[in-house]
């Protein structure tokens, strides 16, 4: 699979990949990566009209990682 193709997916759960909500800020897609010592993330990309997101980055504690990153990024509220 291409980027392009996970963007605004996160891991693969128990009933296939995990919906991500958009970014807060500029309700663009977002992408789930891991980096250094597995360090989840979410930045947020390119949108379906081309232009770019926002570039927002959000990491999370070393002990959140796949699935339970996403769930935490799906569980924030509403403002």
């Amino acid at each position: 699979m291409r980027a392009k193709d996970l963007m605004g997916f996160g891991p693969v759960g128990r009933n296939g990949p995990v919906k991500l909500l958009p970014c807060p800020f500029c309700y663009g897609p977002v992408f789930l990566h891991h980096g250094h010592n597995d360090l989840a993330f979410i930045t947020c990309g390119q949108r379906d009209d081309g232009s770019d997101g926002c570039g927002a980055v959000v990491s999370f504690r070393p002990n959140l990682k796949g699935s339970a990153a996403a769930e935490a990024w799906n569980k924030r509220p509403n403002v």
